[in-house]
């Protein structure tokens, strides 16, 4: 699982990989915004994504979005009465 400047999330399958090096399934989280964060689960079953964006996504090991964290109102004075983040995301850990 590989994430970066290319905007994707990228799965690779390093023993069943073909000459050609190309992974086998790509994710876009957000278009135009660059993957900074990826975090597998104690588990390994899920994975969350951070991306520029101030939202953070739980996604299943198979690719699937299962959730999208809310966004905060960057507006609002008092920071308590938002729910999410309010500026661009720079990590994500479990």
């Amino acid at each position: 699982l590989t994430g970066g400047m290319d905007q994707t999330v990228k799965f690779w399958d390093f023993n069943g990989m073909t000459a050609a090096l190309k992974s086998f399934r790509e994710v876009t989280p957000y278009e135009g915004q660059q993957v900074v964060s990826l975090a597998y689960s104690n588990t390994g079953d899920k994975f969350l994504c951070a991306t520029t964006k101030n939202q953070c996504n739980l996604y299943s090991r198979d690719g699937a979005k299962e959730v999208e964290f809310a966004k905060g109102d960057m507006y609002v004075h008092d920071m308590s009465q938002t729910k999410g983040h309010v500026s661009a995301l720079v990590a994500c850990r479990w």
